[in-house]
């Protein structure tokens, strides 16, 4: 799966900081970069927030639940529950951050259908 990814912004906590860290030597990356707003105690407001100002044209972010999840349903601008599970992923599509109207939902993998995949 190519992804185009060119950013990697990581909670500064251990285990997304690891996993961040196995990303980015997978993905051949950039050394992921720390961002407070990841941390699993912030709010998806803060998130978004911040976002702007530490994008990539592609960014990767690693992070925990629930604020993936929530982060997630607040972009697409939803009503609804999401959750990404342990080791989970989307891809979201947006037109600029805050988004000026709902993202887009582009794909959402179980870490089960992740490791199938890589099996090739």
């Amino acid at each position: 799966m190519d992804a185009g990814f060119d950013k990697i912004l990581t909670s500064p906590w251990l285990r997304a900081s690891q996993t961040a860290a196995i990303l980015s030597e997978v993905l051949m990356l950039p050394t992921p970069e720390e961002m407070a707003e990841l941390e699993g105690d912030r709010t998806a407001g803060e998130l978004v927030a911040a976002l702007p100002h530490r994008l990539g044209k592609r960014t990767l972010l690693v992070g925990h639940e629930p604020l993936l999840s929530a982060t997630v349903v607040h972009i697409l601008g939803g009503n609804f529950a999401l959750d990404l599970k342990k080791s989970g992923a989307c891809d979201l599509y947006v037109d600029a951050l805050p988004p000026r109207k709902p993202g887009t939902l582009m794909w959402h993998l179980t870490s089960r259908q992740l490791r199938w995949m890589a099996k090739g």
